[in-house]
């Protein structure tokens, strides 16, 4: 499978955000956000532009490594909408419908 995807960006500064989101054993949820600021250039700027060897050795051997583990499969999550509901508030039906069981008394 081949997952590289290239697209046109526009130059300027953009931030790559990487998010984990799990449960725990115990039903904590947790989250870990990480940010990635990049700044993009047109290539007449990048005469002037230092390269960092160790990261440029960095990113050839994970290349490298891609091409090695290309029958992996892998899942791909799309970013997604979260979605709140606040339990206080009540849509038209349910309090039309709902019955309060706090409220109404048994004999």
């Amino acid at each position: 499978m081949n997952y590289l995807h290239v697209e046109l960006v526009m130059i300027g500064g953009k931030t790559i955000i990487i998010t984990i989101t799990y449960r725990e054993n115990s039903g904590k949820f947790n989250r870990i956000e990480h940010f990635i600021p990049l700044q993009i250039l047109p290539e007449a700027e990048l005469k002037d532009m230092q390269v960092d060897e160790a990261v440029l050795q960095k990113v050839k051997e994970l290349k490298q490594k891609q091409i090695i583990e290309q029958d992996r499969e892998f899942l791909v999550y799309s970013p997604t909408n979260i979605l709140r509901i606040d339990p206080n508030k009540l849509s038209d039906l349910e309090k039309k419908y709902r019955i309060d069981f706090n409220k109404e008394k048994i004999i």
